[in-house]
Parts: C-alpha cells; sequence; structure tokens
C-alpha cells in the first residue's frame, strides 16, 4: 500500500513523539526548562537562542542544530503558544480566591513555575538542591504532553493507575492459586481413578483381609483422593480432567495477558508517583514526607 511522503513523516514524528526523542517533544522540554529559568520574555528568548535558532513573525518558531525546517511552538499544544510562553515566563499569578479555586480549575502549570521562582513551599528548597531545573522541566512536560493541568486531575490519575495496579496484581495472584487448586485436583482425580478398581475388586474376593493388606496402599491413596475430591462429585463421579485441564489452559492464557498488562500499569504507576510527588514537594503539599524517600521518588523521568 503506497503511503504520501508528508503522511510517512507524521506518522514517524507521532511516533518518536511518543516516544520523547522528536524535534517536538524535545522543543517541549527545553522551553520549560528555560520558563523556570527566567524572569520575562527576553529572559526566556536569551536561554532559548543557546540551542535553538529562533524566527519571530506572525508565529513564533524555533529550530535546533541539525533540524531541517522550524518548528511553529503553537503545534506543541496550547501550553506552548507565544502568549502562554510569555504568561509563563513572566511568572503571572493567578488571584484566584479558595471559593473560586474550588469551583473552577487552576492552571497547575502556573502554580509550579510561580512556587519555582518564588520559592514559596517549605520542602522546594531542599527539593532544588537534589534535583536541577531540567528535571523539573521533565515533571512539567510529562503534565503538558498528558493534558494534566490541574491537580485534581493528577490526583485521580495517580489513584487510577495505583488501583489499575494493585487489582491486576491481586487477581494474578489469584489466578495462580486456582491453578494450584486445579493441579491438586487433578493428581487426586488420577490417584482415585487408578486405585478405584483396587478397591472395588477387594469387595468381591474371598479372602478380604489378606487381599486388604496386600493393597493397603491403594487403599489408603484411594481413601484420601475421595476424601478430597468429595465436595467436587456430581452422581458419585470425580470431574474430568480434560476439563479441569482446559480450565488450567484458559486461566494460563488470561495471566499471561494481564503479566503484560500490569508491567504496563506498574511503569504508569511509577511514573504518576514520580510527577505526583515532584508536584506535592514543588507546591508544599507533602511537608511531612521523609526526605529519603523524597529522594528515591523524585528521580530523573527518563
Amino acid at each position: 500500500m503506497f503511503i504520501p511522503v508528508q503522511q510517512l513523516e507524521n506518522i514517524t514524528e507521532y511516533t518518536a513523539d511518543k516516544e520523547g526523542t522528536s524535534w517536538k517533544s524535545l522543543l517541549r522540554k527545553r522551553i520549560d526548562e528555560c520558563i523556570l529559568r527566567s524572569s520575562d520574555w527576553d529572559s526566556f528568548l536569551s536561554l532559548m537562542r543557546e540551542n535553538y535558532e529562533i524566527k519571530e513573525g506572525k508565529h513564533i518558531a524555533f529550530r535546533a542544530d541539525g533540524q531541517e525546517r522550524f518548528t511553529r511552538s503553537k503545534t506543541l499544544g496550547a501550553e506552548y503558544t507565544r502568549e502562554r510562553i510569555k504568561e509563563r515566563s513572566q511568572g503571572v499569578t493567578q488571584t484566584v480566591s479558595k471559593a473560586q479555586k474550588s469551583a473552577q480549575s487552576f492552571n497547575l502549570l502556573i502554580d509550579i513555575e510561580n512556587n519555582i521562582k518564588a520559592g514559596q513551599s517549605a520542602g522546594l528548597t531542599h527539593w532544588m538542591k537534589i534535583q536541577n531545573l531540567k528535571n523539573a522541566a521533565k515533571t512539567m512536560n510529562y503534565l503538558t504532553e498528558n493534558g494534566i493541568l490541574d491537580y485534581a486531575v493528577l490526583s485521580e490519575k495517580f489513584e487510577s493507575a495505583k488501583y489499575k495496579k494493585s487489582s491486576t496484581h491481586d487477581r494474578i495472584k489469584a489466578i495462580e492459586k486456582r491453578i494450584k487448586e486445579l493441579d491438586v485436583l487433578i493428581k487426586d482425580v488420577e490417584i482415585y481413578r487408578r486405585t478405584k478398581p483396587v478397591v472395588d475388586k477387594g469387595a468381591k474376593v474371598v479372602f478380604k483381609d489378606k487381599y486388604r493388606r496386600e493393597h493397603e496402599s491403594e487403599f489408603i491413596l484411594f481413601k484420601a483422593a475421595e476424601k478430597s475430591l468429595k465436595p467436587f462429585m456430581k452422581d458419585g463421579k470425580p470431574p474430568f480432567i480434560k476439563t479441569l485441564r482446559t480450565e488450567i489452559n484458559q486461566l494460563y492464557e488470561e495471566k499471561n495477558s494481564l503479566k503484560a498488562n500490569f508491567e504496563q500499569s506498574k511503569t504508569e504507576f511509577a511514573e504518576l508517583q514520580k510527577v505526583k510527588d515532584n508536584v506535592d514537594t514543588i507546591l508544599g503539599k507533602n511537608g511531612s514526607l521523609d526526605r529519603e524517600n523524597s529522594r528515591k521518588r523524585s528521580e530523573d523521568l527518563e
């Protein structure tokens, strides 16, 4: 199937953007970093010129070394238009009352940027000693790329990821437990079927006591298997081994599928946990957080 060159370029850019290696993704990170280091629009532009060529016209555009074409900032998302970058670089403070904040969403990026520039939160000084502005910019980049511009949304996504990870783990453990139960059940059925003819014959022989002594081990195994299988007996018959193995195979298929989902949910949760811990520290929401835990959870978002 023929794919137009422009469409192929879009697909390549989309894939690279998701992996954080595209020109757009790298530009977002650099803009966020420079915003945190700037005090106004001019200082922002000065910082950006260290790594990018800038073209100003109706729209502002940037081009890195080795990049063929300029990238208009507005194509990076709503938080990267010229107007929004100006507001963010100048540290526009939102004067919103508590009542208004509870009734409407507020821009999480502005809160983060203002707190970093003003150094207002209690835990921020320590956090900034062990984390540079590049890491803070990565946290903000994650928020913008995932459309998380409200603290309530961040908290909701964190709790959702936590539940998904926990529930998937619990289901995997339940499946593993059931597989073990079925394995034991199959062994009991096999023993029951192997020893039942021996036990049944004991009721027909003339010298019953002698026969029982000679086959004592079979009688013991049969009684133990019969007792174990009693809750599963239907019409006095044990379950079919084929049916039990079919269930095991189905459980293994579900487990393999869940394991892939679990690894993904574990990664998503760990990433959101780092981001939320960083945001909480910057906004002063985790003053009681142990410093060592804060250090461990505030690693680079690579």
